[in-house]
């Protein structure tokens, strides 16, 4: 009969398999959720020099050179600043007080095409600790019930694997006349321009939003201008400045750099993009 750690052991394989298959190098943003001490997280972070975020009610707060170790529920996701992708979580999502508050959190700190991996027990046992063990089919339909489309799902022996994308994202584009991309830098556009964009890739504006900042010079400009929209994952600037990339991007904030009617722009970047 197969022991209970050679099971964990199939389990941390599926993670760490499915994570690193979805990591940039020097580019993705990690975010394990129920990391306990935050030693996989370390390994995955080290391995593909990238950097990370751990987070656990029960934890020691640790801040390295790359990665953290925050004490925090699940539930709470939605405190942490900037994006993240992949979100992971392995053998822990049973622990969790409230699983659907959970996915709908972590769509707000989702990263631009950002992935969302779970792997967790197909059954379970009494522990006398709070927790609940969800079937696959469970899964798939909470995620899609709180905004997320399914990309993969699979059964194992002895887990579930199974990977979503946000089924909707925003894009915000700096403008000051409505039409085209403003030809400065992006602190000092007039507007920001608010596209949704769906897993098809279809896009359509939703709102134009005032950058109270558009004639202000001040230290850190930059991240008093995210402020305004962070609750988009990708900028769409002609220019924004060197310091001001590196903050963006270790927020886990996308960026694209282009010019002209604003319609171009996104159909030469964006449609049908997230297809793939």
């Amino acid at each position: 009969m197969i022991s209970l750690s050679a099971m964990e052991e199939a389990g941390y394989r599926l993670i760490r398999k499915a994570v690193g298959e979805r990591v940039t190098p020097d580019e993705s943003r990690l975010l394990e959720v129920g990391s306990g001490d935050c030693s996989l997280l370390r390994d995955l972070v080290r391995k593909y020099q990238v950097r990370g975020v751990g987070i656990d009610p029960w934890t020691a707060e640790r801040d390295e050179e790359n990665w953290q170790c925050r004490q925090l529920a699940a539930e709470q996701v939605d405190v942490l600043d900037g994006r993240f992708s992949p979100i992971f979580s392995v053998m822990s999502l049973h622990h969790f007080r409230d699983v659907k508050q959970f996915f709908r959190k972590a769509l707000q700190i989702a990263g631009w095409q950002g992935e969302l991996v779970l792997v967790d027990w197909k059954s379970g046992t009494d522990t006398g600790i709070p927790e609940r063990y969800f079937s696959l089919e469970e899964i798939k339909m909470l995620l899609e019930h709180t905004g997320w489309t399914i990309q993969k799902s699979e059964e194992h022996p002895y887990h579930f694997l199974i990977v979503a994308r946000p089924g909707i994202q925003k894009i915000a584009v700096a403008t000051s006349d409505g039409k085209t991309v403003f030809r400065g830098m992006l602190g000092q556009a007039k507007f920001f321009h608010i596209y949704q964009i769906d897993s098809t890739g279809e896009y359509h504006l939703v709102e134009q939003r005032e950058n109270p900042y558009a004639r202000t010079l001040q230290h850190l400009k930059t991240l008093d201008v995210y402020g305004v929209i962070r609750d988009c994952p990708l900028f769409v600037s002609y220019r924004i400045g060197r310091k001001g990339q590196l903050r963006l991007h270790a927020r886990g904030i996308r960026m694209i750099f282009d010019e002209g009617d604003i319609s171009d722009v996104l159909e030469r970047h964006f449609a049908h993009s997230l297809e793939k």
